[in-house]
Order: structure tokens, then sequence, then C-alpha cells
């Protein structure tokens, strides 16, 4: 009985480890997408900040290099193209609030890392990524106030039935600064700022997998 029970005793230590071992295999393993490039539009997208804010149609273009990548935190995965529609001049496709309006594109390319996922392998239902150094001019009060904001913008990008759908609501900033351009009157604190809106996947279904 004894020697049953040892026997036993090691059966179950060794499942227990496969057990570990292949959680980790998992873990381990790449994410695959089923495009190089991802076309996002966001409808009423809102920036603002100290109480004032501007609504934008914003296009987002993520590029990958490769479709397959890594799970590993802070991973880079490749840049995305963010532009504000319509906006031909300085003066404005944006429908603005006391006097708070963009006045240039949003950015233009940036680099951004995978940070993560939601949901039970092999079920992902979301990718955490994190655009990096983010940056757009802001105006208000005819100009009396001009000021650069610069941030890491960190956002979700919905997977439902292995494919991508959007990406949004409401971003996550860090490392915010806001600089003065030649501005009259002070900038709006960087706490303030934020930016909130749900980005649509518009081109072709792009299928996400595990390998």
């Amino acid at each position: 009985m004894k020697i049953s029970a040892k026997l036993l005793s090691i059966v179950a230590s060794v499942m227990v480890l496969l057990s570990i071992g292949a959680a980790s295999a998992a873990a381990l393993r790449s994410l695959e997408l089923s495009e190089r490039q991802i076309e996002f539009l966001g409808t009423n997208v809102e920036l603002g900040g100290e109480g004032a804010r501007v609504v934008c149609n914003v296009a987002m273009t993520v590029r990958l290099p490769e479709r397959r990548f890594s799970k590993r935190i802070f991973n880079p995965l490749g840049t995305v193209f963010v532009k504000v529609l319509g906006q031909e001049t300085e003066t404005e496709s944006c429908i603005e609030n006391r006097g708070f309006v963009l006045r240039r594109e949003l950015g233009g390319t940036y680099n951004i890392n995978y940070l993560g996922f939601t949901g039970t392998l092999p079920n992902i239902t979301g990718l955490h990524i994190q655009i990096l150094r983010l940056e757009f001019l802001v105006t208000a009060f005819e100009g009396r106030v001009r000021c650069l904001v610069r941030t890491n913008a960190l956002g979700t990008e919905k997977v439902e039935r292995g494919s991508l759908t959007s990406l949004g609501q409401e971003f996550v900033l860090e490392s915010i600064t806001v600089v003065p351009v030649e501005s009259l009157f002070p900038c709006p604190r960087p706490e303030t700022i934020h930016i909130e809106g749900a980005f649509r996947a518009v081109n072709r279904t792009v299928s996400v997998r595990l390998l």
C-alpha cells in the first residue's frame, strides 16, 4: 500500500508538472494576424483638457512588418499612422467647444508595442497595444493658447470570434507632457488631457490566431 501510495503521489506530481509545462508553452506561443495592414476609422473621437474638448473623425492605419509576433510584453509590433479626416487647412474638420481646436494632423506615424491580451487561451478577446509618443498641437481662444501635447496612449483591439473588430473606447494616457508654443495663456494641465472614442476596423476581416 505504501508503495502504491508513493507511486500515485509521483504520478500526480508529474501530471502537475506537465500541466504547468503545457500552460507555460501556451504562454510562450506566438500570435498571428491574417493581414499586415489594418485600417481603423474613429467617428466622434474626443480630445479634451481643462473642461474644453474637440470632436473629430480620425483614421488610423496599423502597419506590421510581420504578421506573426511573440506574446512578449513591450514587443515592438510596427507603426500606426494617425490622421484627422478632411483637415486640409488649419481651420477645421472638427466640432469645437469653448474654442478648443485641433490645428494640424493628429501626429503622423508612431511606433506601437504589444502589451498583452485578454481572454483565456486559446480564446483571445482583446489585444492590448501601446502607441508611443503620440503628439498633437491644439489651440484655443483664437490662437491665444497654443500647446503641444505628447503622450503614450494605451488601447485595446477588441477580438470577436477570432477577428479584430475595433480599437478603443477610452485610451489610457501615460507620460503626458504639455508644452506651450507661443502661448499667451497657460496650457491645460497634463492630468486633464484625455482621448475617448472607438475605432472600428474597416478593411477586410482580420483574423487573430494562436500558433
